[in-house]
């Protein structure tokens, strides 16, 4: 289907279905200083706490990464932290830097991570709920998600770190900033989810087809470095099944508010951590509307877009992207 006949589908539904949808009464969001009803105590070392309890790591097979990898240059491991179980890709050597995915889970070790890795430690774990990683019941909203990572962090001593997210994963790493600073050196937000824009909309991904999801991805699939591998490749049975999990895992995460919290820009008012902002102009699922949201609200950013390109810059526009983010990570 064209990408504008998407695009038409998608306003008509998104106007008179997800409405209702979305009407529905679901927990409410939990503060971002504080966790959801039941969930354990956690202390903030570094923002008032004790020790962490190191993370505990074991090697397992890879399977879907070895298939999706530029190079076999990284390890696939599931390490413990605060009980819970995680998957981490680990790669590189150097300052470290913490990359968090989006809504639709790992992606494996794609050829961006093996750049990065050239210059920094690279670690790009699966979220509790996504991909192998377990679902512990206390996490439920994005801010429980943030103060996991923010055990994680401290479970791998790895503060201050770069840490850069995308999409869902984008919003993640802002609740982070806000949460704790000092565990940041720098902070890089591509395409993010976490505002609501004030033009354009969000466009709705987890009551449509997966292929349609995947449509909105890119603005032009032809620019996409070995398209047929990243865009085109069928998946497995069993990749399918992880597919519908993590969409699972991301309606408990960002459904009301449907990928934004009302409050995050206040939180990060008081945010001075140096920010990189990456957009593809034609983003189709987060208008760029939302990026120049967080550059206002955050006190040093700096917004960079990319035009003729959509929602993954770094798979799209690869060189422009890891070009963008290497000068601005040499300066922090």
């Amino acid at each position: 289907m064209p990408y504008q006949d998407v695009m038409r589908s998608i306003a008509l539904f998104g106007s008179e279905v997800v409405p209702a949808l979305h009407a529905i009464t679901l927990p409410p969001y939990a503060s971002a200083t504080g966790p959801s009803p039941g969930t354990p105590a956690r202390t903030r070392q570094g923002c008032g706490g004790g020790q962490p309890k190191p993370a505990r790591w074991g090697r397992i097979a890879s399977e879907r990464r070895d298939e999706m990898a530029d190079t076999q240059d990284y390890t696939d491991e599931r390490i413990d932290v605060a009980g819970t179980r995680v998957q981490v890709l680990k790669g590189g050597s150097g300052t470290p830097l913490l990359f968090l995915h989006g809504a639709g889970g790992n992606p494996g070790w794609l050829p961006y991570h093996q750049a990065l890795a050239q210059q920094y430690t690279v670690y790009a774990p699966s979220h509790p709920g996504y991909d192998r990683s377990s679902r512990p019941d206390w996490i439920s909203t994005m801010t429980d998600m943030a103060h996991f990572y923010r055990q994680f962090i401290e479970a791998l001593g790895i503060a201050p770190v770069h840490l850069m997210g995308a999409s869902m994963g984008g919003w993640l790493a802002a609740e982070v900033a806000a949460m704790c600073p000092p565990y940041l050196k720098s902070l890089v937000l591509v395409d993010a989810a976490g505002l609501k824009p004030q033009v354009g909309e969000i466009a709705e991904i987890l009551i449509v087809s997966p292929d349609v999801t995947a449509k909105l991805q890119f603005y032009d699939t032809t620019q996409v470095p070995d398209s047929e591998r990243l865009v085109n490749r069928q998946l497995t049975p069993e990749e399918q099944d992880t597919q519908w999990r993590n969409r699972e895992m991301t309606s408990r995460l960002c459904w009301k508010p449907y990928f934004h919290n009302p409050n995050l820009s206040g939180y990060l008012r008081g945010v001075t951590t140096p920010t990189l902002i990456v957009w593809g102009k034609q983003d189709a699922i987060l208008p760029v509307n939302c990026g120049e949201l967080y550059q206002q609200a955050l006190a040093n950013a700096t917004l960079h877009v990319i035009d003729r390109c959509g929602h993954s810059p770094a798979v799209e526009k690869p060189q422009e992207f890891l070009t963008t983010v290497r000068t601005f990570l040499a300066k922090q």
